[in-house]
């Protein structure tokens, strides 16, 4: 996802308020570094988040991509064959056994 965005202050931190703000640096850097907007006003933290988390990898929960390899312990929820050759009984195998 680095490859196509990084929340800066003017595509994301100026958007955001000032907490969501806190909790992305919290989330970024710890709770030390995202106490340090406290006494900053809006457009000083939004940069400030900026310069502090472009280094990170750092992306908003609504953007980030699960590796494929967490979701039900499946590496290849897609594939419509298990590495033995035997479909895993999953919905596809209604179709392949349709067109069949």
């Amino acid at each position: 996802m680095t490859d196509w965005f990084t929340p800066t202050a003017g595509n994301y931190f100026g958007r955001i308020s000032k907490a969501g703000i806190e909790l992305a640096l919290a989330e970024a850097k710890g709770r030390d570094v995202a106490s340090g907007v406290a006494g900053m006003k809006k457009a000083e933290a939004a940069a400030y988040a900026e310069r502090v988390i472009a280094e990170t990898g750092w992306h908003p929960s609504a953007i980030r991509i699960t590796a494929l390899e967490t979701l039900d312990g499946d590496s290849k929820p897609f594939d419509q064959d298990d590495e033995d050759g035997d479909t895993d009984g999953g919905p596809q195998d209604e179709l392949v056994e349709a067109a069949e």
